[in-house]
Order: C-alpha cells, then sequence, then structure tokens
C-alpha cells in the first residue's frame, strides 16, 4: 500500500510538471532565408532568420503570419536606393537622418548587409535566442537582441542592446539610439496608447500631415488611426503602446523600458509609417504595410531598449470601440 501510494505521488508530480509548456528551439532550413532558428510553445511560433537578422515569422501555430514579409527584396531594392526590403522585425540606428553624415551613405542601414551571430542559450530553465551583429565601425557599436518566448502563452519580449567596441572606440561626441522597426500588414483598425501627459495626436515626419484623421475613443487616451493609401507616411506619438488588428487577431506591441516624455524629441518615442497601397517598392501580390516603430533615448552610451509583443484572438469580435479601449488600457 505504501509502495502504491508512493508511485501515484511520483506519477502526479510529473503531470504537474507537464502542466507548463516549454519552449523549444529548433534549427529549419529556408529557401530564401537559408538557416533559421524556430522557437514555439504550443500556442505561437517564432521564426528567426540570423541571415538578414530579423525576425520573420510571429503568429499562432499553424496559423497565418503576423509579419509582412518580402521575400524578393533583392528584385525590387533598386526600385528604392538599393534598400533590400525584407519586412519582418529589425533594429536600425534612430536618427535616420544622421546616417549619410556618419556613414557617407544611406543603404545598406546599419546592422544590414551582413549576417549575425545566433546562440540558443538556458537560463535558469528558460531558452531563449541572443543575435549579435557585427561592429557597425562609423557608431562603434554592435547589437544583441535577446528574443524571449514565454513557456505559454503569446508574449515574445525582445530586449535589444548597443554594445560599444573597446577595438573601434568612438572618440568623436555621436548621440544616437536604438530603432526597432516591425513591419505589419496594414490591419483593419490601428491603434495607440498616449502616454499621461503626451499629445493626443500625431507629430509630423511627412507632408503633408501624417495621420490627420484619428478620433480619441471614448475618455481614454487611446486614438484610433485611419490609414490614407494613397502614400508613403509617417507621424510619431507620445505613446507607450501600439496595436493592429487584423481580421480576428490582434498585435500588440508596448514599450516596456524608457517612457519618459522627457527624454525625447516629439514625436520621436514610437511611430507609425504606413505605406501606399500600390507601389512598385515591392511585389503587387504583397498587401500594403505598417510599420511599428519604437526608439530609445538619443544618447552616447547605455543603449537599451525593451519591447513586449503579444497576440489576441476573437477579443475584439462586436466589441464597440470605447470597449476596445477600455481593452487596451488593460494592457
Amino acid at each position: 500500500m505504501k509502495k502504491s501510494l508512493i508511485i501515484l505521488m511520483v506519477i502526479l508530480l510529473c503531470v504537474c510538471f507537464n502542466v507548463h509548456a516549454s519552449v523549444e528551439i529548433i534549427k529549419v532550413q529556408d529557401k530564401v532565408f537559408g538557416e533559421c532558428h524556430k522557437m514555439s510553445n504550443g500556442t505561437v511560433d517564432v521564426v528567426v532568420a540570423p541571415k538578414i537578422g530579423r525576425i520573420v515569422f510571429y503568429g499562432f501555430t499553424g496559423e497565418t503570419n503576423q509579419l509582412w514579409i518580402n521575400r524578393q527584396a533583392v528584385e525590387y531594392s533598386s526600385n528604392i536606393g538599393g534598400w533590400d526590403n525584407w519586412g519582418g522585425d529589425k533594429v536600425w540606428v534612430w536618427p535616420q537622418n544622421d546616417w549619410n553624415k556618419i556613414m557617407k551613405r544611406m543603404w545598406p542601414a546599419p546592422f544590414d548587409g551582413d549576417a549575425w551571430k545566433a546562440n540558443i542559450v538556458s537560463n535558469k530553465g528558460t531558452n531563449y535566442l541572443s543575435l549579435t551583429s557585427n561592429v557597425i565601425p562609423e557608431y562603434g557599436v554592435s547589437a544583441i537582441r535577446s528574443i524571449v518566448l514565454s513557456e505559454s502563452g503569446t508574449k515574445l519580449t525582445v530586449n535589444t542592446r548597443f554594445v560599444q567596441s573597446h577595438e573601434q572606440k568612438k572618440e568623436a561626441n555621436i548621440a544616437f539610439a536604438i530603432w526597432t522597426v516591425t513591419q505589419v500588414p496594414a490591419g483593419d483598425k490601428i491603434y495607440a496608447r498616449i502616454l499621461p501627459k503626451g499629445k493626443l495626436g500625431a507629430y509630423g515626419f511627412s507632408d503633408p500631415m501624417p495621420w490627420a484623421k484619428f478620433k480619441t475613443v471614448g475618455d481614454s487616451r487611446v486614438l484610433l488611426l485611419e490609414r490614407d493609401g494613397q502614400g508613403w507616411y509617417k507621424g510619431g506619438f507620445e505613446a507607450d503602446l501600439l496595436a493592429v488588428r487584423n481580421k480576428d487577431v490582434v498585435m500588440v506591441q508596448k514599450v516596456l523600458s524608457n517612457t519618459e516624455l522627457n527624454k525625447y524629441k516629439p514625436g520621436d518615442q514610437v511611430q507609425v509609417c504606413s505605406s501606399p497601397d500600390t507601389t512598385p517598392c515591392y511585389p503587387s501580390d504583397l498587401s500594403p504595410y505598417l510599420e511599428l516603430e519604437f526608439t530609445s533615448p538619443i544618447q552616447r552610451i547605455n543603449h537599451e531598449l525593451e519591447i513586449q509583443w503579444s497576440l489576441y484572438k476573437d477579443v475584439l469580435k462586436n466589441k464597440t470601440d470605447k470597449q476596445i479601449a477600455r481593452w487596451i488600457d488593460t494592457l
């Protein structure tokens, strides 16, 4: 009897330990992106392509990619000044206006064009992927990205740091920032959650004024943005969260660090860029896209930015705009 009880307790313990899903990371081959790393917890999949230093898939397991991907980027780069517009999620250096002055070129962008080193890391029982870039000599830094998928659910946390190179330490006083850019299909609805002291509207990065058509939802600080597909345009927001609804799935990106408004120029903190409905810059069978952009404060050292991604399915069905805004406020 005693022995049977012990066996039963062992079985129950094993069951309890298996309740929580674990994150599996395996290598997979892609015809365009070469060797990739696929992360999965049974609910969502994430695919990272070290060859181009980007996250190229994020979505529910067995379902549609929530990222915009252009597999024919090289064929169309001459139409956009030499930029290989692969899509997905990447990191660049902000501000973009300084590239030509510091690097003596606009394209390829900082960290583009070179493969990144990928390492699977196990820390306190958590598996995650670490990506490390080559050093950008003009800025004297490399980028390190820690890509952590939660053991259950849909949360993906992407921490990006710039690390100063001792071999190529910059003597000049160059101030710059991390700039993460996530390309997603242009959705049915676009939301921005404005910070408590932020402007309830957009700052212009293009002419005519971008995102001029928006509405504040109820008494919240959530803006519902109306996309105009007639041309390229970009606007900045004093926000900490962006959400895009595509059919029955909502993708949310929320900044977990550096939300103090006094550390940013107006509009630098969070930006949304839209491509036109038709353009020769990518294949005509691809949908237009949005860029969800976040920056760290512009400074000389200690660059770090952490963004948390989440997916939600069916939560906005049959909901009013006010109900949606209240839901976004809880995230």
